[in-house]
């Protein structure tokens, strides 16, 4: 009896189940069916959730893939899908800009650019009872407390194999009062950029998410004539104060909270050294001058003293020759009489 009971409690829970998914949009003349789709014997399935994620679906005789979830409906084995066309005009992703202009990630993208990346959405899970489930047993799709939807970031690192981005939230974290890692961007870092100026930002730098060059587009910035368009040349960066917030965040991301305390110090500490071997440098080179007129004084010395001792022999010679003195008096003489002359 136990075994049986176990049998009918696997087969209710487990039962053979068809869904049908059915995919609509409104026009002027009505809702038009776009697509359906048929499970057999599935019992879960996973739902674009009805939070105006963007999905992708390619439709027969339908110009757009890009769509808005605009309402989900389920009614027990049935689920309809109302869809809007989103607007992809202009929208040009890295992986084709680096095709066009021939360059790589790392030519285009710099520390500190401002990037808009798709992450993704998260689904509900439906069983077919009209109640919703999280995803949390589907691993392989985006999670609780993950990075989800369209949101700007800021390129960390750019490589050939992926681009290291943070991203950027126009909610105040909850910790942002205490959490070191997290910053606020001045109004002048994203004057460029058209869907951000005039907006709160916030990077959170204690996520740091490797993305692909597929996922990442340039933010609509404006011209001249103050149309928005996306520009290609990724120019949208950080001023120079976010940059050095963005240096303070990282490191207090990875614990080094003094780091850049330490950085400016080691800084200021290499400028003065640098001062001081340009000192020891002049001080020896004058050390050096001194040197060479030290030896040309001490040369023109040696001179004056042989031309002194010529020019007394002359002296002595010259008065013993007059009869003015003898040779045992005469330097006694000379000697008195330079005496009475100084």
């Amino acid at each position: 009896m136990k075994a049986l009971y176990s049998f009918v409690h696997i087969c209710n829970r487990y039962q053979l189940v068809k869904i049908n998914i059915t995919y609509q949009t409104l026009r002027k003349d009505g809702a038009i069916t776009l697509g359906e789709e048929v499970h057999d014997n599935i019992t879960e399935l996973l739902i674009p959730s009805n939070k105006n994620v963007t999905i992708t679906r390619y439709f027969l005789n339908e110009k757009s893939h890009r769509w808005l979830v605009t309402n989900v409906e389920y009614q027990k084995n049935s689920v309809l899908i109302t869809l809007s066309e989103r607007d992809v005009d202009g929208e040009i992703y890295l992986l084709q800009t680096m095709g066009t202009r021939k360059m790589s990630a790392p030519q285009l993208l710099r520390k500190g650019r401002v990037v808009e990346v798709e992450f993704g959405f998260k689904p509900d899970c439906y069983k077919g009872n009209d109640k919703l489930y999280t995803a949390k047993r589907y691993p392989d799709v985006n999670q609780q407390m993950e990075l989800h939807k369209r949101r700007p970031a800021i390129v960390l690192k750019s490589t050939k194999r992926g681009i290291q981005v943070i991203p950027l939230t126009s909610q105040e974290p909850n910790d942002f009062a205490t959490n070191n890692a997290v910053f606020k961007l001045e109004q002048n870092s994203l004057e460029n950029c058209y869907s951000l100026k005039g907006k709160d930002s916030y990077a959170l730098s204690n996520i740091i998410q490797t993305v692909s060059s597929s996922r990442i587009l340039p933010p609509l910035t404006t011209s001249r004539s103050n149309k928005p368009f996306r520009d290609e040349s990724y120019r949208v960066q950080l001023n120079k104060n976010d940059l050095r917030k963005l240096e303070n965040a990282l490191a207090h991301n990875v614990g080094y909270g003094d780091y850049y305390e330490l950085k400016e110090a080691y800084k200021t500490e290499k400028n003065h050294t640098s001062d001081l071997i340009e000192s020891k440098n002049k001080l020896e080179e004058f050390n050096q001058n001194f040197k060479g007129q030290i030896e040309q004084l001490e040369n023109e010395l040696s001179i004056f003293k042989a031309q002194s001792i010529t020019a007394r022999e002359l002296l002595e010679d010259q008065y013993i020759r007059a009869n003015l003195a003898c040779k045992d008096t005469v330097k006694e003489l000379i000697d008195k009489e330079l005496m009475e002359f100084i």
